[in-house]
């Protein structure tokens, strides 16, 4: 994210596509620099992390989960629309402490 970069500050971004979405991967892979990882049924990360399609899970440099905010909770995480995007931004911050 190229605004946490100007703060001076240095983050890691990754997607995990849903196993059920493999067919589509290409439409993320196609639009973006974020590394876009396939999950598949023998790992099944989205169940083992307790998330759903667009959620975000925000960890430290030492691996601690620092915010998970889901799309359906009470913080606004949608990126197209300015309070979603400095709501996520401020939990990447956080995260960078």
């Amino acid at each position: 994210m190229a605004e946490v970069k100007k703060l001076g500050k240095d983050v890691h971004i990754v997607v995990i596509n849903a196993i059920s979405a493999e067919q589509n991967v290409t439409n993320l892979t196609d639009v973006t620099a974020v590394p876009v990882f396939q999950d598949v049924q023998a790992v099944d990360a989205w169940t083992l992390h307790g998330v759903g399609k667009d959620d975000f899970l925000i960890y430290d440099k030492e691996g601690k989960l620092i915010a998970y905010l889901p799309i359906s909770g009470e913080i606004d995480t949608v990126l197209q629309n300015e309070k979603g995007f400095q709501n996520v931004l401020a939990a990447l911050l956080k995260a960078t402490k």
